[in-house]
């Protein structure tokens, strides 16, 4: 709980907040069920303060599957759906002390329950389906909550004791045990580009910048290559996206491959443009390195890349040496005409 609200507090990622707010909200559930923790006599559950730690669970869940899967400006009617079944349940949860507990009390409360749980259950079915790896833990989450909430509904209305009486404590701590699983991935899946598996424009920056100032402090040489696929958009309008995805993932793997080991970073920068950090080569070595990639690609498939180099001694800062890499690479594509993959080269590497 604390370290997700530190990590809230250095980068301001609203799940990180929510997550620590949920995980508070969890334990005062789990006082007020158990009320000799709460240090309550034995048959009560504070009253009051079950109230407001069972609304404040629900409000915590919502805040964070809608942060977390980024419901608001994705799948805007979904948020609304969610935030509708909300205000029922918290309703529900209020009006409990005041009603009688019939069995149609009981149903409607489930189901709303239901409702709720099983909506951010489906979000997150949706997001893995299109490719958001973190999101797989975001579903065991959600699927323990709904087990651990149904078999303890079922044991309470069929007067079953025992452990039955556990699972919702049970289901609540799963739930939490694979949300901080999933935050974990978002932190790693963050900087890492979803159809490569390179980094993404943001992990390439955090890197250059990191570089750079090692760089800087030691007085060793850097050196950035940028990559742009000649063709891309022909070949990509020709043969289809789907095709298109698998000759990015491929030049990605094989100039990747060309990189040194852990010490370089190999990234997408966007669309079809790549960049390679190379922190301790002078530039002779970085000329190696993309020669290695312009061959490899040719070879393994049916287009070509273009290359611009540029070394830290020339630049005063990151972002200085990015746009000299990068003119370096707009000079070399003016150079040469750009070679657009031929009709025999496409249909060698993918048949129709």
């Amino acid at each position: 709980m604390l370290y997700n609200a530190l990590i809230y507090a250095i980068t301001r990622d609203p799940p990180f907040g929510w997550y620590a707010a949920l995980t508070a909200s969890m334990l005062g559930v789990q006082l007020v069920l158990d009320p000799s923790l709460a240090g309550l006599p034995p048959g009560q559950d504070g009253g009051l303060l079950r109230t407001f730690a069972l609304c404040a669970y629900l409000i915590c869940v919502v805040g964070f599957v809608s942060s977390y899967l980024h419901l608001r400006s994705e799948v805007p009617r979904v948020d609304a759906v969610l935030k509708i079944l909300l205000v029922l349940n918290l309703g529900g949860v209020v009006l409990e002390p005041v009603l009688a507990r019939s069995i149609a009390h009981t149903v409607a409360d489930d189901v709303l329950l239901f409702a709720m749980l099983g909506l951010c259950l489906w979000a997150g079915l949706r997001s893995a389906a299109i490719g958001r790896e973190d999101a797989r833990y975001y579903v065991l989450a959600f699927a323990g909550a709904i087990a651990g909430v149904a078999i303890n509904d079922f044991a309470e209305d069929l007067r079953a004791g025992g452990a039955f009486l556990y699972a919702f404590p049970a289901g609540v701590a799963f739930e939490a045990l694979f949300l901080a699983l999933a935050l974990a991935s978002r932190v790693r899946f963050a900087a890492y580009d979803a159809l490569t598996g390179v980094r993404n424009r943001r992990g390439f920056e955090e890197a250059l910048g990191c570089a750079f100032r090692e760089a800087a402090r030691t007085g060793s040489p850097l050196s950035l290559i940028m990559v742009d696929v000649d063709g891309f958009k022909e070949y990509n309008d020709r043969m289809g996206h789907p095709a298109g995805d698998a000759l990015l993932r491929r030049i990605a793997h094989q100039c990747a491959a060309c990189c040194r080991g852990r010490s370089d970073v190999f990234a997408r920068y966007g669309g079809d443009e790549f960049a390679a950090i190379l922190p301790g080569v002078q530039e002779r070595e970085a000329l190696t390195i993309a020669q290695r990639m312009r061959a490899a690609v040719l070879e393994h498939c049916p287009v070509s890349i273009t290359t611009g180099l540029a070394c830290s001694r020339d630049a005063r800062s990151a972002h200085e040496l990015l746009s000299m890499a990068d003119a370096e690479l707009y000079r070399e594509k003016r150079a040469r005409p750009e070679r657009a993959p031929s009709h025999a080269a496409l249909h060698a590497a993918y048949p129709r």
